[in-house]
């Protein structure tokens, strides 16, 4: 008999701590903080599990109860300290919580997680874009919105690149946008006000600062991934297989490439540059400036070929110099770990031309494929630069004009 009165008391505990937990459980977005009347943007997610867990951001991070009776809200966390602590509930219902300790109050509302999916479904801000900064055009951001509320962002610049993850929920009737960031500062980060959107364009407020980002369009057919390895430059001794390969470069005549080179003053490329997790491209314009010395027989081709010019760089910062060097075969291009596949015939917004394509690789994981002119010595007309993994990128060069 006193092991079922037993038995009943802690099933009859459990039960007050499910009836209790049960109104503080379920996902809810912390909005903001107030202290001393002055409120400070939050954006994070809740989720208050009924066997008593908590995680944020989708991350476990401790236990959590509450008493209805005391009123009160605790939160333990080895993690987090910050979290840790009892606060009394100011309001708690099925659309909104306050909690406060210590002159700070914690603001949530209730999130309903099939609402949002299907809110975000019809919002419009499904797929990728990008982003236009108009004082950094070096700089290139986009972001991937995916269903039913994740996104991922991508910011490139010159020396440095960044990729950025959360959650997103659009809020039809006030008609915002709001990008939950765990642990990164982003300016779309909070809340956004939508001033429109299409199927072209978007344009968000926030602050008074006003965000536009064009529709990237799906471009798949253009990418061609170079799927050899620097393994396969080499036999199973580890010797170099492709001693000599140089004899079936185009350009075997400095002469006649210098020549050549010195007709041309400036060779203009389009640089594509994949948007990752897309298929489609970010594209700008690049300026090879040819620079001759009829006196001395020198010429040299700017290297523009990792990713930008004369023309968009810093002030007071140039392009090393690039002089052309008979034992760089592959000049203007650099690297010596190749091999010559064949010929092709391509057309480019420059003209149609015979080709010879090269494939290398450098120490750097890079693969390259080339497109030398056969008649045009000194003339590449395509270039394909691939680098897998996580920081890894997919360019592509093609000549547009030769003046």
């Amino acid at each position: 008999m006193k092991k079922i009165i037993i038995i009943s008391i802690i099933l009859f505990s459990q039960l007050n701590f499910i009836n209790a937990n049960s109104l503080g459980s379920g996902s809810w977005l912390m909005t903001k903080t107030i202290e001393n009347n002055t409120s400070e943007e939050v954006y994070t997610t809740f989720d208050f599990l009924e066997n008593g867990k908590v995680k944020m951001a989708g991350i476990d991070v401790g236990t959590w109860a509450y008493n209805a009776k005391n009123k009160s809200f605790k939160i333990v966390s080895n993690q987090f300290k910050k979290l840790n602590g009892t606060r009394r509930v100011v309001k708690i219902n099925d659309k909104k919580m306050i909690l406060e300790k210590d002159g700070i109050q914690w603001i949530f509302e209730k999130i309903d997680k099939e609402k949002v999916m299907k809110e975000n479904l019809s919002s419009g801000f499904l797929g990728a874009w990008k982003i236009r900064d108009e004082n950094n055009s070096d700089s290139f951001q986009s972001i991937i919105f995916k269903s039913p509320d994740s996104f991922i962002m991508f910011e490139k610049g010159e020396g440095f690149e960044s990729k950025t993850s959360g959650t997103w929920m659009y809020r039809k009737k006030e008609n915002s946008l709001i990008v939950i960031v765990p642990g990164a500062n982003i300016a779309l980060r909070g809340k956004n006000k939508v001033i429109r959107i299409d199927e072209k364009e978007m344009v968000l407020q926030k602050k008074g600062v006003i965000y536009k980002a064009e529709k990237i369009v799906q471009t798949a057919k253009e990418i061609e991934r170079l799927n050899f390895t620097e393994d396969d430059f080499y036999d199973e001794n580890g010797d170099y297989k492709y001693d000599g390969e140089e004899e079936k470069l185009p350009w075997q005549d400095s002469y006649a490439l210098k020549e050549n080179l010195q007709k041309v003053t400036q060779l203009v490329y389009t640089y594509k540059i994949l948007i990752k997790s897309t298929q489609s491209f970010d594209t700008k314009i690049l300026k090879a400036n040819v620079t001759t010395d009829e006196a001395d027989e020198s010429v040299s081709v700017d290297y523009i070929f990792y990713g930008y010019d004369n023309y968009n760089l810093p002030d007071d910062t140039q392009l090393p110099s690039n002089n052309f060097d008979p034992y760089s075969k592959l000049y203007p291009y650099k690297g010596d770990t190749f091999r010559v596949t064949g010929t092709e015939k391509i057309s480019t917004p420059a003209g149609t031309f015979n080709c010879t394509i090269v494939e290398l690789v450098n120490t750097l994981g890079e693969k390259s494929k080339l497109w030398m002119a056969n008649e045009n010595p000194g003339i590449i007309v395509k270039i394909i630069q691939d680098k897998p993994g996580q920081f890894g990128y997919y360019h592509i060069y093609e000549l547009k004009e030769i003046k």
